[in-house]
């Protein structure tokens, strides 16, 4: 068994409807704040791309942004490969009842 902890690293190749998604909770956010805290935080931008197309959110991030819309047959905000940087793996002791 392996161990990884949420807050690590993860990579996916988000697609256009999961752009969408982090952009409309973006506005949606500003829209919640002061104007004066809104204008520090400015207007969407996109996650930066890896030369092989992939994003970076830590785990947790990843599951908060786009878990509500993760079942069958939706429309997938990120490309169902999840890139785990091996290292970040922990070995546990196996528990046998």
């Amino acid at each position: 068994m392996k161990k990884f902890n949420t807050n690590n690293i993860v990579k996916v190749k988000l697609t256009e409807y999961g752009l969408k998604l982090l952009e409309k909770s973006h506005y949606e956010m500003l829209k919640r704040m002061t104007p004066e805290s809104a204008k520090l935080v400015g207007p969407f931008q996109a996650p930066e791309v890896d030369e092989n197309g992939y994003s970076e959110f830590q785990l947790w991030e990843l599951m908060y942004w786009f878990g509500p819309y993760m079942y069958n047959f939706s429309n997938q905000p990120f490309e169902t490969d999840i890139l785990i940087d091996e290292l970040k793996l922990e070995d546990v002791e196996s528990r046998t009842r």
